[in-house]
């Protein structure tokens, strides 16, 4: 005899009513299923109670780069040279490393 529960997925209590929310992502077609019990639903209903209304052309464009500093990585941060193994005894024996 098998018995299946189906569980919150964030508390993962037992006899505690849920639902099941499917998320999509139309572009790329991703979709994933996740249960809520009625604490941790509360984002899912949030979004879900909404109009459902288009998005202005002005909120679904994206900002283009605004300085020459966008094509510049962070400051702070220092971009890591990928280095084999060869050029790593290469360097050893010439007594660079």
């Amino acid at each position: 005899m098998l018995i299946e529960v189906e569980v919150c997925d964030v508390c993962r209590s037992v006899g505690v009513p849920v639902v099941s929310y499917t998320i999509t992502e139309p572009e790329s077609g991703r979709s994933r299923t996740t249960a809520r019990c009625g604490d941790h639903a509360a984002p899912f209903e949030e979004v879900l109670r909404q109009p459902d209304e288009p998005a202005s052309p002005i909120e679904a464009e994206a900002p283009g780069p605004t300085s020459t500093t966008a094509d510049r990585p962070p400051k702070g941060r220092r971009t890591r040279k990928v280095v084999t193994v060869a050029e790593i005894e290469a360097a050893k024996a010439t007594g660079k490393a």
